[in-house]
């Protein structure tokens, strides 16, 4: 009863957009098929927690 083992690329050194991009391909390959439209609004306007290592593409004022 061995489990295949899955995995998924993660590039080194990356930034928490580049992780959860990374995550949800592997999501969408694993289920064939599309996520819900929530999962592609990562833009920093959208999902700014996934840009605090990036603090300059956010907008000032906007929160960390």
């Amino acid at each position: 009863m061995s489990e295949k083992i899955q995995r998924f690329d993660i590039p080194s050194k990356p930034t928490r957009i580049e992780m959860y991009r990374a995550f949800r391909t592997y999501l969408e390959k694993t289920m064939g098929e599309p996520l819900s439209k929530a999962w592609y609004a990562d833009s920093p306007e959208e999902r700014p927690e996934l840009y605090a290592d990036q603090p300059h593409l956010l907008k000032k004022g906007q929160p960390e």
